[in-house]
């Protein structure tokens, strides 16, 4: 009966922040410049939400068709000319995201002569060129926060709005963990560690696009994911996320001048300290730790040996776990999935693409706190998580763009980078 309960409450909020969302939707489509940047964001957001679902998640002709909606989408975005041109606006990030991507493919390639199936090359193709389109408008049309912020949060809607019409949208309790409710809400998928994760990146994405007091509703609905999915992983990330965002916003009230070397600096020794706290948890790890995931990453470690530099390629760990040969988990570390796939210089791109990401947008903000707080997210979500697969078509691609979105003041080129931003944004 309760978790019944549950189900109406996710729906009731899911709805009525879906209607918060509305008028900024509304405001996008009938803006004739962000028209078909958003419409091909949607697909690419709304349609990876929809596709990790139980029901599509093994449909690539799905995939595949939001990805060519995509591109048809922001070819004609492109077609448009280019309206006001920032030079504030770098492609460091994309470039660097672009790479990661390259490599991994190589790799793939090369270490996996298995890998020849036509519809699997199209499904690692497919993010090369979602990358590739958005180099080609992003000096001109980038995707802005006030953008992505709304149309995140309406994929976390869908779901809710799903969920009391699915049969067993529950979890029984495990050895593990157990929620409140006497079990894990999973909605339409196959786990509950994954809305959890996408609907902590949304809120603070929302949040420091449209300000706390707008940012009420969807704070409820995300602590009711939280709460019924009992991923704490994600529970703890958002109370340190927003910690963080508290520290800095008081940190950025205090100082009139954008950040500079000291500030790149602390951001370059965030991520690091992230690196390197995941690779001393595999390293370290009893078999049982963190649920156990310990005996995945070992056993990740083991297979690499001998290919540190250059790693074995994504579809090795699909190949090793129907031969017996691994787990029949994914890597459930972010880090230890991009060494695994690509090695040592996977994580170098790594480490770069998230560092340029994080000074792009506090560059941008002409603050720390939204760079400090959706950085940190994302990194400690990928200590426990593949929070995202560069390789992948699938609902957690749209998180990367949301580490280096641009706010639109910066693109529209109406005022001074960073000026009155904490009058205008309530974070």
């Amino acid at each position: 009966m309760i978790q019944n309960f549950v189900e109406i409450v996710v729906a009731t909020l899911s709805f009525l922040t879906l209607l918060q969302m509305f008028p900024a939707v509304a405001r996008l489509l009938r803006d004739s410049t962000t028209r078909s940047s958003t419409l091909a964001l949607a697909a690419l957001v709304i349609g990876g939400v929809l596709g990790d679902t139980q029901y599509l998640t093994d449909s690539r002709a799905f995939k595949l068709g939001y990805i060519a909606f995509f591109v048809v989408l922001m070819l004609l975005t492109l077609a448009r000319g280019k309206p006001q041109l920032s030079t504030r606006i770098t492609l460091a990030p994309l470039l660097l995201l672009s790479l990661l991507w390259v490599w991994l493919f190589s790799v793939n390639i090369v270490q996996n002569e298995f890998f020849t199936s036509v519809g699997g090359l199209l499904m690692r193709l497919a993010p090369g060129a979602i990358y590739l389109m958005l180099l080609l408008v992003w000096r001109h049309t980038p995707v802005t926060r006030e953008q992505l912020a709304p149309l995140a949060m309406v994929a976390v809607c869908i779901p809710g709005l799903l969920t009391p019409f699915v049969v067993n949208a529950w979890r029984a309790c495990d050895e593990f963990k157990c929620g409140v409710f006497n079990g894990m809400l999973t909605g339409p998928y196959s786990s509950e560690n994954y809305l959890s994760q996408q609907a902590v990146i949304a809120f603070l994405l929302y949040l420091f696009a449209y300000g706390l007091r707008r940012s009420i509703l969807p704070l409820l609905l995300v602590s009711a994911w939280l709460l019924s999915t009992e991923t704490r992983t994600s529970q703890y990330t958002l109370i340190v996320a927003l910690v963080i965002a508290l520290v800095m916003w008081a940190r950025d009230r205090r100082r009139s001048k954008a950040p500079g070397v000291l500030s790149r600096f602390f951001l370059s020794l965030l991520v690091l300290v992230f690196v390197v706290i995941a690779f001393s948890l595999a390293l370290t790890a009893a078999p049982s730790d963190f649920s156990n995931r310990g005996q995945i990453w070992i056993r990740a470690l083991e297979i690499v040996e001998g290919n540190e530099v250059t790693g074995l390629g994504v579809d090795r760990w699909s190949y090793l776990q129907d031969t017996g040969l691994a787990s029949l988990h994914y890597q459930h570390s972010l880090y230890i999935f991009i060494y695994f796939s690509g090695g040592i210089v996977a994580i170098i791109l790594l480490f770069l693409w998230v560092r340029q990401s994080l000074v792009a947008c506090s560059r941008y903000e002409g603050r720390l706190a939204p760079a400090a707080a959706l950085g940190t997210a994302f990194l400690m979500l990928g200590l426990l998580e593949v929070v995202s697969n560069p390789l992948a078509v699938d609902g957690t691609l749209w998180i990367t763009l949301a580490l280096f979105t641009v706010p639109s003041a910066v693109f529209v080129g109406q005022e001074t980078i960073g000026s009155d931003r904490d009058a205008r944004h309530e974070t």
